[in-house]
């Protein structure tokens, strides 16, 4: 790029260094480009002398690279982006340094990286490598303190001369564009350049001449749209312009008719596929590709967008933009509207500068909630005017017509009914608006929408209630969040308590319980009938009392709110019929609910942490790993111990509360480890607000403050899931997407929403269950939840079956969001017509069932995006047409209708647990759109299944073995799919059919589920009458070697296999890469007689699980193999009901250096567990000839499980003090046991079993 300029002063060939040193004051060390992103440093060198100048530099501490002239190139542009765009960006916001403009106006420099380097890309004739943004944000950092030049802010000799080296070389680009008649390649940077008046901004009156010159032949209108931000004006005009160029040249302008439109549709639609993938590269005006950057901000789609409150403004400004320039000059005649739409373009944008005050205001002004409350509805309104010009396209057109590159609104204003019934709408949508803004008047709102979500005055708040509490026997008592439930929750799971209690039951008390609800519920738990019981409630009595009669019983209520649970309702039929000894344990917030209860005295009140306790939880969010990174170094926790004190001070703010405590950690794991971030938070106005009610949490609100837009819909959406069924984390994301919160490349948007969900996590506002590996399925505490709750109050409902005389009320409030769901164990009914009245509903999620009539529609809703209920009279669905996601769950529906299709925009299809239905229909394969599809296991796929392309997941796919369906080879082209479950795999006839689907073509394929029909039976063994002939083996076993995974995949899970090896790909001679697998599980292998060598050689491999395989005895050398180091990452292994199993000898005792835990269950001939050096937690169920554990050091946890024993095995009899057992148990602090006692488990007393603790010693004998 210098070339020129070094030639013109003789100077060709001269080395070159790019350095990125800088001392922030004197004295101080020098920051030398070394950041998070490039920890080998940014400084480069080029030419002859390259080599000694890094090395003097190194010598002197600092970094240095050799670089190529081509990456010497890359590496000088990205630098010269960043100073342009940091510096520029913060010209706009004087005083802002380089750590605010990077963290405050995020989205502001994003576009302009993004327009910048898609710039000199095409000037340059080169590519940049993917994560340039980060990778300059991550240097901003390096250098926050810095201050933003002002170079570009005064126009003074001098700063002209450094302008012509900065932000210069760009405008010099514009001027180049500008004198060819060619749109401006930066027009974002021009526009700002203009704005801070660093030069005289040329006029483009004949630009815009030229490119109305071409509205005849525009066929295809684009929207440039960011990811964080709508471009200007200009950005819209340089893709269209590059379009029109790459249509003439495809022959496809010209074409006036819908007629014709429709014709040109196939091509165009390859066109534009063409034009909006790949990385940011080469891109030249006037070819078939349109500028992008590595986060493809120009896109040439209609989004479909339906958002909350908090981002109403980002979708304002979308649909203003949208429909003024898609329609102002070529569709204002036809429609007789163009003044309208201009109308609503400006009232949109006028509204969207007070909309952050007005949510501000929100949380505590009801009139402010009113008004607010209209305007998302509006708002709501425009989008389903998009979404039904986009569902009468497609009634014109095909169904699978490509939504990346089909403009529906230009379409439909070309057929004059639907201009006319599209035109009506905006003018009653505008009357609407005219009104809104007048109101808004009354309310003297201040402009905020040019600040930065960090400093938006958004309102949230705590809620008190959910934490818990306890009274009657014994009572845990304190705040919400203060972690009565956590305690209760650790004695009721308590080893010693399982053995202690006959009937164990937990039972939460909502503040508003149903009486028979409640009963119903303790009945269940306690393993009585409740169905038989009716609603009477000395029935329910009757029927409790059968149930725990005799039985020492532990009842834990949770959250009691007030005395009337026990005394009214659970005190007479418990306290007669109880054995004695059992207990009541309570969590209440109230003492006062305690001493009604008659606890015992005295209670024990659940404290706030003590300060150290408090700093210990904060600075663990730090040093334990997270999901994107390990913040354990030595460095990282001195710098956070620096910190001690402001993080006393914030956890003083907490009250000590360790949920706040744990969402400050979040909050401040974000921000930085600096003593400014810290402080900031600590300072942060928001503590002192007086307005906000009392219940909701100041700290779960700074942490909800601090999100991006997009992620606070997220997790306010979060909190409508039913808390009594588990959610994994694909079905949460596929509500999102479905809602529209999810934005970015069509390709992408299932990670992008993963990637939202490990961010909820990350910031500590949903926890992950321990149950599931990898973070499958999360929980939010009911304090968080409670906040999330409040602030979608005016939109959002969420009822239990008792509650749900509110919805039938004619004067109740109109909600877009419903969520119902059961108390408990014991799913209720309620009947179709008393949700009649909520037609505004977008969101219907509910776990009970629905009781439907024939005569009952659906078309009452007929804004409906997401149906996720456990009934429903399916003949219904198709009428309502706007729907994106149907999950049908647990229902006797058994057939669909045959015009299942009419739901074009369809995303998300269900129907888990439906064991009736056995075929689709026809026209599922019409759903183009369809991204992802869960059937039952009996259910049949018609063909043209191929044409789904847009499948990301595929649940419960089934092989056949006649030809009316669909088989294997259909699923070839679908190279999307991130998810595969194949089933019965066993009617695959021929190899043939796998070796079609093409497993190992598909590059983003992550889990693999293959099932056939088990061949096992109850006892573990290979079922006698369905003996597996030798043929059927070998056909199996060439059928699974044909499914290959691609090296992408993950997760591998292998059912019912019953071929003698397992596939060829698992082999260590194979040449298919599974470096990246992570989980490996494999059951009901029945003919399998051993595992594949040398998966001791997966890098990454963390979990590893057989369960039922008879035939394998031994699992030995083969297996591990001699490698430096087998299982580097294997943390957990898991052999269960391997009944033919003999021996399990490690030779070597490196085999497994990160084994931790290990479960053996129902190994009946396993004689020795030996050589297992870093083990800590085993568990052995029934393992009868077990005679040898040795060679354990680091155990400090031995689960024993045989009921049927009557005396401690030899092992553990020989591992007294003086026997030659105690070296391995010496260490361990606890030993318990438990015998049978008719149907129920007893502990052993001390006569039986005598444990002594010495200095940490135990001391065990029979």
């Amino acid at each position: 790029m210098l070339d020129p300029w070094l030639e013109s002063k003789g100077l060709a060939g001269a080395n070159q260094v790019l350095a990125y040193f800088a001392v922030s004051k004197l004295g101080e060390p020098p920051v030398d480009g070394i950041t998070d992103a490039n920890p080998e440093g940014l400084t480069a060198a080029l030419g002859n002398w390259a080599p000694a100048v890094a090395a003097r530099l190194q010598n002197g501490g600092l970094t240095c690279k050799v670089l190529d002239k081509d990456a010497f190139e890359k590496q000088m542009l990205e630098k010269l982006i960043w100073i342009s765009a940091f510096m520029l960006v913060g010209a706009r916001h004087p005083g802002a340094t380089v750590g605010a403009v990077e963290k405050e106006y995020r989205s502001e420099v994003s576009s302009l990286i993004a327009e910048l380097a898609s710039a000199a890309a095409a000037e340059r004739g080169l590519s940049f490598d993917d994560g340039m943004e980060e990778r300059l944000c991550a240097y901003s950092r390096a250098v926050a303190h810095f201050p933003t030049a002002v170079k570009e802010a005064s126009p003074t000799a001098a700063n002209l001369c450094n302008f012509k080296w900065r932000n210069g070389w760009f405008y010099s680009l514009t001027e180049k564009a500008l004198a060819q008649g060619k749109p401006d390649p930066c027009p974002l940077h021009t526009a700002w350049l203009k704005e801070i008046k660093t030069i005289e901004y040329r006029e483009l009156s004949a630009h815009i001449s030229s490119m109305y010159a071409y509205r005849s032949k525009i066929t295809l209108f684009v929207a440039a749209v960011s990811i964080k931000r709508v471009l200007p004006f200009w950005g819209v005009l340089d893709v269209a312009y590059k379009l029109i160029d790459s249509e003439e040249q495809a022959g496809l302008t010209g074409r006036d008719t819908p007629e014709e439109e429709q014709s040109c549709c196939s091509q165009r639609s390859s066109l534009c596929r063409r034009s909006s993938h790949g990385k940011l590269g080469s891109r030249r005006f006037g070819s078939t590709e349109t500028h992008k950057s590595s986060k493809e901000f120009l896109s040439i789609k209609i989004q479909k967008v339906q958002l909350m409150a908090m981002v109403l403004d980002a979708f304002a400004s979308y649909l203003g933009d949208l429909l003024r320039q898609a329609a102002a000059e070529e569709l204002g005649t036809m429609l007789g509207v163009s003044g309208e739409i201009d109308k609503m373009g400006d009232k949109l944008r006028d509204l969207k500068n007070f909309l952050a005050d007005a949510d501000r205001r929100n949380i505590t002004d009801e009139t402010v909630q009113e008004w607010v409350g209209e305007l998302k509805r509006a708002m709501y309104e425009a989008a389903d005017i998009i979404d039904l010009c986009q569902l009468k396209a497609m009634e014109h057109g095909s169904s699978s017509v490509d939504a990346g590159c089909f403009n529906p609104l230009l379409f439909c204003m070309r057929n004059p009914f639907h201009a006319h019934e599209i035109g009506t709408r905006i003018k009653a949508l505008n009357q609407r608006l005219d009104t809104i803004k007048e109101r808004s008047a009354a309310f003297n709102f201040i402009n905020l929408g040019s600040y930065d979500h960090h400093s938006s005055n958004v309102n949230a708040s705590r809620h008190g209630d959910p934490s818990r509490e306890t009274s009657g026997e014994l009572d845990r008592s304190g705040v919400g969040g203060i972690g009565k439930t956590t305690l209760a929750q650790k004695v009721f799971n308590d080893e010693a308590i399982q053995g202690e209690f006959s009937k164990k039951i937990w039972l939460s008390v909502n503040q508003n319980f149903n009486e028979a609800e409640l009963l119903r519920r303790v009945i269940i738990e306690a393993g009585g009938d409740a169905q038989s019981a009716g609603n009477a409630k000395a029935t329910l009595h009757r029927s409790l009392k059968g149930a725990l009669i005799g039985h020492k019983t532990l009842l834990v209520m949770d959250d009691v709110w007030n005395h009337g649970a026990w005394d009214g309702v659970l005190k007479i039929p418990l306290v007669d019929v109880v054995a004695s000894g059992s207990r009541v344990l309570i969590t209440t917030r109230d003492e006062g609910v305690a001493r009604r209860m008659t606890a015992t005295w005295p209670y024990h009140h659940v404290d706030a942490l003590a300060p150290d306790d408090a700093w210990s939880l904060l600075k663990k969010q730090w040093l334990v790993s997270s999901i994107y990174m390990v913040l354990s170094s030595e460095i990282d926790e001195y710098h956070i111990t620096m910190l001690k004190d402001i993080g006393l001070k914030i956890i003083q703010k907490c009250g000590g509360l360790p949920l706040a405590v744990k969402v400050m950690g979040g909050l401040l794991r974000r921000r930085g480890e600096s003593r400014r971030d810290w402080e900031q938070v600590l300072d942060d106005s928001k503590w002192s607000i007086t307005e906000m009610p009392q219940e909701l949490s100041y700290a779960v609100y700074l942490s909800y403050q601090d999100m991006p837009p997009h992620l606070k819909q997220c997790f306010l959406y979060y909190s409508l899931l039913p808390q009594n069924k588990t959610y994994y984390a694909h079905e949460v994301v596929a509500l999102w997407i479905s809602e529209g919160f999810v934005h970015g490349n069509s390709n992408d948007l299932e990670e992008l929403g993963i990637n939202y969900y490990k961010e909820l996590i990350y910031r500590n506002l949903i926890e992950p269950d321990k149950l599931y590996v990898n973070h499958l399925s999360c929980s939010m505490h009911d304090v968080i939840r409670s906040f999330a709750q409040y602030m979608i109050k005016d939109e959002a409902l969420i009822v239990h079956d008792g509650d749900i005389d509110n919805l039938t009320n004619p004067h109740s409030q109109k909600f877009l969001r419903l969520s119902i769901e059961t108390n408990h164990l014991q799913s209720g009914d309620i009947d179709w017509k008393s949700l009649q009245g909520q037609k505004s509903v977008r969101t219907l999620i509910s776990t009970i069932q629905i009781k439907m009539k024939p005569s009952d529609l659906l078309v009452t809703f007929s804004g409906l995006r997401i149906l996720h209920i456990e009934s429903v009279d399916v003949a219904a669905l198709v009428e309502a047409l706007h729907l994106r996601y149907v999950a049908l769950l647990n229902t006797d529906i058994s057939v669909l209708p045959v015009n299942f299709d009419k739901m074009k925009l369809l995303q998300f299809l269900r129907f888990d647990g439906c064991i009736n239905l056995v075929n689709l229909p026809d026209s599922i394969v019409k759903l183009g759109q369809l991204r992802l599809l869960d059937l039952p296991s009996r259910c049949t796929i018609p063909r043209g299944f191929r044409g789904l392309t847009s499948m990301r997941r595929l649940h419960g796919f089934r092989a056949h073995m006649d030809g009316d369906w669909c088989s294997l080879d259909e699923l070839r082209p679908l190279s999307q799919l991130r998810f595969l479950e194949l089933i019965h795999l066993e009617n695959v006839s021929a190899a043939s059919f796998a070796t079609n689907a093409r497993l190992g073509e598909k590059i983003h394929l992550i889990d693999v589920f293959l099932y056939c029909t088990s061949k096992v039976g109850d006892d573990g063994l290979v079922k006698e009458k369905e003996g597996v002939s030798e043929e059927e083996q070998q056909r199996i076993e060439k059928v699974f070697d044909e499914l290959c995974p691609p090296p992408s995949v993950e997760f591998i899970h292998i059912d019912g296999y019953f071929g003698q090896l397992l596939p060829s790909w698992m082999m260590s001679t194979s040449k298919v890469s599974l470096n990246n697998l992570k989980f490996l599980t494999f059951s009901d292998l029945a003919c399998c007689k051993q595992l594949p060598n040398g998966l001791c050689q997966l890098p990454y491999l963390q979990f590893f699980q057989v369960a039922r395989a008879p035939c394998i005895r031994r699992v030995g050398t083969g297996f591990l193999q001699a490698v430096a180091t087998p299982f580097p990452s294997l943390k957990e292994m898991s052999l269960r009901d391997m009944v033919e199993w003999e021996e399990q000898h490690l030779s070597y005792l490196e085999n497994f250096p990160c084994v931790t835990e290990l479960t053996v269950v129902r190994s009946l001939d396993l004689e020795r567990i030996t050589n297992l050096p870093n083990l800590q937690k085993l568990t052995i169920t029934i393992c009868p000839k077990l005679k040898v554990l040795g060679t354990i050091p680091a155990l400090d946890r031995l689960v024993l499980e045989d009921y049927a024993m009557e005396t401690l095995p030899e092992y553990m009899r020989a591992m007294g003090q003086s026997g030659p057992e105690w070296d391995k148990f010496s260490h361990v602090e606890h030993v318990k046991a438990y015998s049978p006692d008719g149907d129920n488990q007893r502990k052993w007393g001390p006569g039986h079993l005598e444990c002594s603790l010495t200095g940490g010693r135990a001391t065990v004998s029979r």
